[in-house]
C-alpha cells in the first residue's frame, strides 16, 4: 500500500535528499512526499482533504511550530501519526515532542535509508492499530445486535400470567449467555385446564436461540 507523507520543514535539506533519489528508487520506497515549508502551507494541505498517512514535522525550526502545529487545526479531526525532525540530539526537545504526540523521531542529517525504515515502521504500526480498531468496532456492533436480539427474545416470551383460584403460574428465563435455546409458553385449553410448553434446545447462545 502506498504511503503519503507530509514533510513540514523550512530546511530544504530533506526535500533535496528525496528529490535527488532516482525515480525508480523513489517508487521502490513505496512512499509519496508532499512538502510544506511553513505552518500555513501545512494547515492548507491538511485541511484540503489530502489523504496524508504520516506527517514528518520539524520541531526546532523557525516558522514551523512542531507538534503545536496540529493544535491550530481547531475542530478539524485529523488523526495522522507524526514523526519529529530535529537538527540535534537535544533530549528535552525530543522528549517534549514525544509527549506532545510524536510516535518517533529522526535526527538530521537524515539518510534516505533511515527515513524509509522509520516510515515503514510507523506505517506498519499504524495499520496494525487501525486493524485492531476496525475489529473492535465490528465486535461492538455484533454485541449490540446480540443485545437487541436478546431483548427481542425476552419480549416474545409471556410476561403476564393468568390468575386462577388455587393456582399461580410464573416463569422466567435466564440464559447462560445473552441469548439461549430455552422457551416457555402457556395456553388455556378450557376453563379448568391450562397447557404448558417448556423447551430446551441443545447448545447455548445464538445458534440455540435461532433454532
Amino acid at each position: 500500500m502506498r504511503c503519503t507523507v507530509l514533510v513540514v520543514d523550512n530546511d530544504l535539506e530533506l526535500e533535496t535528499l528525496i528529490g535527488e533519489q532516482p525515480e525508480k528508487k523513489r517508487l521502490e520506497s513505496n512512499h509519496a512526499f508532499i512538502f510544506a515549508h511553513s505552518d500555513d502551507e501545512a494547515l492548507e494541505t491538511l485541511k484540503a482533504g489530502n489523504d496524508i498517512d504520516i506527517a514528518a514535522v520539524a520541531i526546532d525550526s523557525e516558522g514551523v511550530s512542531g507538534m503545536e502545529l496540529f493544535h491550530k487545526l481547531g475542530d478539524a479531526k485529523i488523526r495522522v501519526p507524526r514523526i519529529a525532525l530535529t537538527k540535534g540530539a537535544d533530549l528535552p526537545i525530543i522528549r517534549g515532542a514525544m509527549n506532545a504526540g510524536a510516535v518517533d523521531f529522526l535526527t538530521k542529517p537524515i539518510s534516505m535509508r533511515d527515513l524509509t525504515a522509520t516510515l515503514d515502521k510507523v506505517f506498519k504500526d499504524c495499520e496494525d492499530r487501525r486493524k485492531i480498531w476496525r475489529t473492535e468496532a465490528q465486535l461492538a456492533a455484533i454485541r449490540k445486535e446480540i443485545d437487541i436480539a436478546g431483548d427481542m427474545q425476552k419480549k416474545i416470551l409471556p410476561s403476564r400470567f393468568p390468575a386462577r383460584d388455587g393456582l399461580d403460574i410464573y416463569a422466567q428465563m435466564t440464559p447462560a449467555n445473552k441469548m439461549g435455546g430455552d422457551f416457555y409458553d402457556f395456553f388455556e385449553i378450557s376453563h379448568d385446564r391450562i397447557g404448558l410448553v417448556v423447551a430446551d434446545v441443545s447448545g447455548k447462545g445464538v445458534p440455540a436461540a435461532f433454532f
